[in-house]
């Protein structure tokens, strides 16, 4: 009985939440995604907004509206008394970033301090509004229908998926940035078109959707998981899939500084319509990893003159003079080091 009676009010403050929580609902709009962009240096932000919809005849439509201001938390207000409800952010899929941000760590500090998730995809778009229109052929091309396509790619190894978190991070420095998908919108269609590097400055350089290999295994993301790698011997065709890796770096001087990548994958042939033996197709897939690790180091730091690998913190680690010496001068430092890899399987 005495435990009867206990539990007796931890229901009734359930179910008064749960009143409480259903008013709120009715009082808010839900955010699904939000696009920022500047059109040019010191112009007003826009946001553009994706809602979930509420609509009962059962069809797919994206809800979109958009808020201008001298701020990005102006241009929020006033989406916000433009839709007439309370804008809440707590559900956010996915952070478009557009044209004319410059500022990421500053920018967007902003939103951290609120109810967005760190871990809210990133990604880029010149133009926020068209991927929040966007519909394919099932309807309306929502946040959640955006995410499954990133999923995809990410699967397949053609994309890395960064949070928010490390894009703001990422801006600390002016030496710093970090990788996000581009997305594209085309006759209403949305693809992942590559990547880019965002930073404090804004958005730099091209990376294609192969290179999405080299940054994730230089960038320690999580997401070398059954990776399929298409590899041709002579002319024939096979296919091996990459079931995990371990890769370590470390910094060394000889005469210039040098990115050392030792990098350890595990994987199997699963395609060899040819007979090829697995020794030729493995030391194919070594060599294909080998140029996307090169690739997406030479486009960052040689290219860009950005650091997306963490190597001012290995200098830090490794000798405090030598990282000193490093941020005198980092863009020199990066456009004239050197980069050895070696992948083993």
């Amino acid at each position: 009985m005495i435990k009867f009676l206990k539990i007796i009010p931890l229901i009734l403050l359930l179910m008064t939440g749960c009143v409480n929580a259903s008013l709120q609902v009715n009082e808010r709009a839900f955010v699904q995604l939000i696009g920022i962009e500047r059109e040019f240096l010191g112009g007003n932000y826009v946001v553009t907004l994706q809602l979930y919809s509420d609509n009962s005849d059962g069809e797919t439509k994206n809800d979109v509206i958009q808020g201008e201001g001298e701020t990005i938390s102006a241009a929020v207000a006033n989406a916000e008394l433009k839709q007439g409800r309370k804008l809440f952010l707590g559900h956010l899929k996915l952070f478009v970033i557009g044209r004319g941000i410059i500022d990421v760590s500053h920018e967007f500090s902003y939103f951290l301090s609120g109810d967005i998730t760190p871990a809210c995809p990133v990604v880029y778009a010149e133009n926020p509004l068209e991927i929040a229109e966007a519909e394919n052929k099932n309807g309306a091309f929502s946040a959640d229908e955006l995410l499954k396509l990133l999923n995809v790619f990410e699967g397949d190894g053609k994309t890395v998926i960064t949070p928010l978190t490390k894009v703001v991070t990422s801006g600390a420095e002016s030496f710093t940035a970090a990788a996000i998908p581009v997305l594209t919108a085309e006759a209403g269609e949305v693809t992942v078109n590559g990547m880019t590097l965002v930073g404090r400055g804004g958005i730099y350089g091209e990376l294609d959707n192969e290179a999405a290999l080299g940054i994730a295994l230089l960038g320690g993301y999580d997401s070398i998981k059954s990776v399929t790698v298409p590899v041709t011997v002579g002319e024939k065709k096979a296919a091996a899939v990459i079931l995990s890796e371990k890769t370590e770096l470390d910094v060394r001087f000889d005469k210039v500084y040098t990115l050392d990548v030792n990098c350890k994958i595990k994987c199997d042939v699963i395609e060899n319509p040819y007979g090829l033996s697995e020794h030729a197709i493995l030391e194919a897939v070594l060599r294909y990893v080998d140029s996307q690790i090169y690739k997406a180091f030479a486009v960052s730091a040689w290219e860009e003159e950005k650091d997306v690998f963490g190597i001012a913190k290995l200098l830090r680690k490794k000798s405090d003079g030598q990282y000193k010496a490093f941020l005198r001068s980092p863009r020199e430092f990066l456009r004239g080091a050197g980069v050895d890899i070696e992948v083993r399987c």
